[in-house]
């Protein structure tokens, strides 16, 4: 039997979180889960936890590393460790940087990537290719499509592989164990994939380097669904900055049983806090009306509400959930499929949850022509105000330093602000350009000196707005949140999800894995996070 140890390395940066610290990504638990299924054995662990005994990396055939593409650096001290520990085990990379294969290889180490999705490439290794796996003999891997290998110091690259199906999504049984990986289970969000692959296959209109020049052929705002998949100068597809309808394609729901099924095991194992994830929950069953084609349009037709209700209603049949014990988020949200149809299920259903909304910027004409979104100020305010009548609580993303973004369309967003404060905004994110390999914007350099003033004031705004939403909806509030003892400072992560709380006054001798259910009152807050202390411990999870 093979043995393959699969590291999360998810959001750790160069080594540490600075952001997202309660969050469980999908890849690493579905990749263990998968191998498990094909009959060898994969453990799971945490990059910290691997670092505490880099020892046991000798227990293993084979190491998976799983990794963003801002967690390069973790990425690189994993393999530097595992190369000192001088084991000859073989090391796979996957996971979204695995669109850069040919740099990491270069540059940061590893035998092979697993390029895009994995499933396919994963199923094959593990199964009739094992033999040359455990052979190391990497000439023989590069007949499987959707692999980066370096071998003798070439790399070669078997070309990018299929999506993977519906089908197939619904029989892998991700691993669901994950009190024996995640200490302090209850405090985190685990996400639980409901839909891969994204509906915007629209593309930026613009000119965009001098091998990818759009000729306005407009296949890519054709109400042919399947000549929005096919652009002749190679434009990927999607908004300008994100790799997700290339890396993934268009959606696929997963079935409500297999999905039930995973969040059952689950909460059997001490998960309070399940994110279902996709790169936009409206889009769950949106496709079964428009088959046998591909969903290729970000806003039509209309969410599939039939679908939406039996998914959620059947996640509120599951005792925990219906009880609260266990709570359910949805993230992402496309402003142009929220109507009062939907919000009212949502609200049903996820009543207090944060619903996350992507404007990039308020400019309807520069989002549709640069971006390649269709959504503007409009769409996005309409939304807010539908989402907050119902219960929900509205974040919106906007971006900064985007190609072609120029002092007109800064303004603009600048002077919108307070609008979105006003109607329900609870917290606004900015964020910078990065340009990601496989995206229409993968060779820009953010624009970032030439309107460094104007940023400024920007984030100036946002901060002020953030400050005031944080004193509307926390201050003086009492929230549940589960509290955890981190660097000899107490931390609290609200059960329904919000900003961090730093606690103040507390009587408490937590130790460093434990972590305990309490009501905490908002006492000061700041615009990224709040200050509180503890009234009241309801209980506290036995490790």
């Amino acid at each position: 039997m093979l043995k393959a140890l699969v590291v999360d390395l998810l959001a750790r940066a160069k080594g540490k979180r600075y952001a997202s610290y309660d969050v469980v990504g999908i890849g690493p638990r579905l990749v263990t889960g998968l191998i498990n299924q094909l009959g060898e054995k994969a453990d799971l662990i945490t990059y910290e936890d691997l670092f505490s005994d880099p020892s046991i990396l000798g227990n293993y055939d084979v190491i998976l590393l799983s990794a963003m593409s801002s967690d390069r650096g973790a990425l690189k001290n994993v393999i530097r460790l595992a190369n000192t520990l001088g084991g000859s085990q073989l090391k796979i990379i996957g996971g979204p940087i695995s669109l850069e294969f040919y740099d990491i290889l270069e540059h940061v180490g590893g035998d092979f990537v697993v390029v895009g999705e994995g499933e396919n490439q994963l199923i094959k290794l593990f199964s009739e290719y094992k033999k040359y796996l455990i052979q190391q003999d990497l000439n023989k891997l590069t007949e499987i499509t959707g692999l980066a290998i370096k071998n003798n110091k070439k790399i070669v690259f078997t070309g990018y592989p299929e999506y993977t199906s519906k089908d197939l999504l619904d029989k892998i049984r991700p691993y669901t164990q994950v009190n024996k990986v995640y200490k302090r289970t209850w405090m985190y969000r685990f996400y639980v994939e409901v839909v891969r692959g994204c509906s915007n296959f629209y593309r930026p209109l613009i000119n965009i380097d001098y091998r990818r020049t759009c000729i306005k052929c407009m296949n890519c705002r054709s109400s042919d669904l399947i000549n929005k998949l096919w652009c002749p100068k190679h434009i990927p597809p999607g908004c300008g900055f994100c790799s997700v309808p290339f890396h993934f394609g268009p959606p696929r729901s997963r079935s409500i049983e297999s999905i039930v099924n995973e969040i059952k095991d689950l909460i059997r194992h001490d998960a309070k806090r399940i994110v279902l994830s996709a790169p936009d929950f409206l889009d769950y069953g949106r496709e079964d009306l428009v088959k046998p084609y591909p969903l290729t349009d970000p806003c039509n037709p209309r969410p599939n509400y039939n679908a939406l209700e039996n998914l959620l209603s059947r996640l509120h049949e599951i005792p925990e959930i219906y009880s609260g014990e266990t709570r359910i988020f949805i993230e992402n949200a496309k402003a142009c499929l929220i109507d009062k149809k939907v919000s009212s299920i949502l609200g049903k259903y996820l009543h207090g949850t944060t619903i996350h909304i992507g404007l990039e910027t308020v400019s309807r004409k520069y989002n549709e022509i640069i971006i390649g979104k269709p959504i503007g100020l409009k769409e996005a305010i309409q939304a807010i105000k539908i989402l907050r009548r119902n219960g929900l609580r509205p974040y919106i993303y906007l971006v900064y330093g985007l190609p072609y973004m120029n002092y007109k369309v800064y303004k603009r967003t600048i002077k919108a602000l307070k609008k979105l404060y006003e109607s329900g905004v609870e917290k606004i994110t900015l964020y910078k350009f990065t340009p990601l390999p496989m995206t229409a914007f993968e060779y820009f350099k953010p624009e970032i000196d030439k309107y460094k003033n104007i940023i400024e004031k920007y984030k100036d705004l946002v901060n002020k707005y953030n400050l005031l939403a944080k004193r509307k909806y926390f201050l003086g509030k009492k929230i549940k949140a589960y509290i955890i003892k981190e660097d000899n400072k107490i931390y609290g992560y609200p059960v329904d999800h919000g900003p961090v709380i730093f606690i103040r006054k507390t009587i408490l001798d937590l130790k460093n894995d434990d972590v305990c259910l309490a009501d905490i009152e908002i006492t000061n807050v700041k615009a990224r996070y709040v200050f509180g202390n503890i009234i009241n411990i309801e209980k506290c999870m036995n490790q």
